[in-house]
């Protein structure tokens, strides 16, 4: 199965709709996307994986250091991830860690596997989403 792409206005649109419109940004932004996001030369690939991290999409959304802002659009997109212990649910939402509290934040093997999944196949509505988180 190929790969869904997108074109170049439809990435600005997306990136409009979440509320960056500022040219400036936009013409900084997008070629840097437009190059992560290549699969065989292809820029703006959906599912394009990251050959030296574990990070997906047309943004590149790494799921070991974007843990809250992946959480919170999953949770918008009624996704479950397993093994959700209140703590993690509680330091993903605000994306803080209490003084006397473990750092849970990071997803156990078992939600990367949905993590992946949900990132691989989310359109460029959802990854902008992501993005702007």
């Amino acid at each position: 199965m190929e790969s869904q792409t997108y074109t170049i206005e439809d990435v600005i649109a997306a990136l409009n709709d979440v509320g960056y419109v500022d040219e400036n940004v936009i013409n900084y932004i997008v070629p840097i996307i437009a190059y992560e996001s290549r699969v065989n030369g292809v820029p703006f690939t959906q599912d394009a994986k990251d050959p030296t991290s574990d990070s997906w999409g047309i943004y590149q959304t790494n799921i070991n250091t974007e843990m809250a802002a992946i959480y919170k659009v999953m949770v918008d997109e009624s996704v479950d991830l397993p093994g959700m212990t209140d703590l993690q649910k509680k330091q993903l939402e605000t994306n803080i860690v209490g003084e006397d509290e473990k750092d849970v934040r990071k997803f156990t093997v078992n939600q990367k596997k949905v993590v992946r999944e949900f990132l691989k196949n989310a359109d460029l509505t959802t990854q902008t989403k992501i993005f702007k988180e």
